[in-house]
């Protein structure tokens, strides 16, 4: 996955690099190339980056299907098959659920284009990893929404991770250039109130 995302990059580089050498070219050409060199060297350029970006949708492709999306965690398909294997579970018992809502994410796409709408939504999802444990599901199923199926939790861990995630967020912003907030809303499956998952879902969702 972390490997897709690298050469997905180095896809962006390598169309950018084909593009400024194209453009130093056709500045240049007055200044001694010959024609047939010229137009050689025009169709290599545009070839470079016709691969380049068909090497790019096919990375797209292959992280998406994987069942990731661009935020670097799982997609709605992979959540929905998640939450219908734990609806045919035996039972819910202590399982929680945290759903997230990051705001701001329309301004920052409007204003500074989606680019960097992706690297703010890549930069929340990079602390919601950071809370998670062997038993945590994180995904992410809106343009802004992230969900994390906690199992065999209790509410003070669920407490506990918000906690941690408001923690790292205040002192990323103290630096950052896109400061990051978000709603949260969570609840637990117990033997003192028990919720089948979709019910235990729609209570965190109310509560965020």
């Amino acid at each position: 996955m972390e490997k897709n995302k690298i050469i997905l990059r180095l896809c962006y580089t390598e169309f950018i690099i084909f593009a400024g050498v194209l453009a130093t070219m056709i500045f240049h050409f007055r200044k001694g190339f010959g024609k047939s060199f010229f137009t050689l060297m025009i169709i290599a350029m545009l070839a470079g980056c016709g691969v380049s970006l068909a090497l790019k949708d096919y990375l797209k492709s292959i992280i998406q299907s994987s069942g990731f999306d661009v935020a670097g965690v799982h997609n709605k398909k992979a959540l929905e098959k998640r939450l219908q294997q734990l609806q045919e579970a035996d039972d819910t018992l202590n399982t929680g659920i945290m759903m997230f809502d990051l705001n701001n994410l329309k301004m920052i796409n409007d204003t500074y284009g989606h680019e960097e709408g992706d690297v703010f939504i890549q930069t929340f999802a990079s602390f919601l990893t950071r809370i998670l444990t062997k038993d945590s599901y994180l995904a992410r199923f809106g343009g802004d929404e992230f969900m994390i199926i906690q199992k065999n939790t209790t509410w003070s861990q669920l407490e506990q991770m918000n906690i941690r995630l408001q923690t790292m967020i205040d002192e990323y912003n103290q630096t950052a250039d896109h400061p990051l907030s978000y709603a949260v809303g969570y609840d637990l499956s117990c033997k003192n109130h028990y919720y089948l998952i979709m019910d235990l879902l729609k209570t965190a969702d109310q509560k965020m």
